[in-house]
């Protein structure tokens, strides 16, 4: 992210591409996310040499009860249910 006031000096371009150089080194490949709303950083990763391969959509999910919770749940309408003692 870039500050306003320091926007369109070409930082971002030259920080990403020198990560990037970097981790090429290590690595075959590098990839970044970036929102499909930030015209400007996709301009920015564009003119670098990134290509757009695949779209994703990111939600805020909050979990409810525990993680047994959640992989029980669905499966409880095929449980036997408990019996009260006599």
């Amino acid at each position: 992210m870039t500050h306003r006031d320091f926007r369109g000096r070409g930082f971002a371009k030259a920080t990403t591409a020198a990560v990037t150089a970097e981790l090429l080194r290590t690595s075959d490949q590098v990839v970044l996310n970036v929102r499909s709303d930030n015209p400007p950083a996709l301009a920015a990763y564009r003119a670098i040499g990134y290509q757009e391969h695949a779209r994703f959509e990111e939600r805020i999910a909050h979990r409810r009860g525990t993680l047994w919770d959640s992989i029980v749940t669905p499966f409880r309408r095929w449980l036997p249910v408990p019996r009260s003692p006599q």
